[in-house]
């Protein structure tokens, strides 16, 4: 399986030429680095004196991005969270963005994804606060939300 570095190596010019012009700095910054991770940033010489031999190793970007340098702090991380985990089941929720507004929620990301979580978390609450869309069926509705398997 390619890693993240690989993939940005074979096509990240051809997505920078795409979005370049709407992506803010930082995200071009971080995948430029990635790209290079362990890559073209040189090498580090460790003399190891157990076996008393020279290591070459590949340099790291170091980014907080980069999964490839960040790998074991994101296990510690993740097994942090999945100990928090109540014994219950969970699922995902997914919302979207039309493909007209997309430009310009990848060139204003700050305020767009914070009017997103917001308006996001207002429908949840409210979808929440509702019997019939949390498994209840209602006196007047069957309860189901799916277009596909009203009852």
């Amino acid at each position: 399986m390619p890693t993240v570095a690989e993939i940005a190596r074979r096509f990240g010019g051809a997505y920078l030429q795409k979005f370049q012009a709407t992506m803010p700095v930082e995200q071009r910054k971080v995948l430029g680095l990635i790209a290079r991770c362990r890559n073209d940033l040189g090498t580090v010489v460790y003399h190891c004196q157990t076996c008393q031999r020279q290591h070459a190793m590949p340099r790291s970007c170091g980014n907080r991005h980069c999964p490839t340098c960040q790998q074991d702090k994101t296990k510690t991380w993740l097994q942090k969270q999945m100990s928090r985990l109540l014994p219950c089941p969970y699922f995902l929720l997914t919302f979207t963005v039309p493909a007209s507004l997309r430009a310009f929620v990848r060139s204003h990301p700050r305020a767009c994804y914070e009017a997103l979580f917001a308006a996001s978390s207002e429908t949840i609450r409210t979808l929440a606060a509702d019997p019939k869309f949390v498994g209840r069926a209602s006196e007047k509705g069957s309860g189901s939300i799916c277009a596909q398997h009203p009852k």
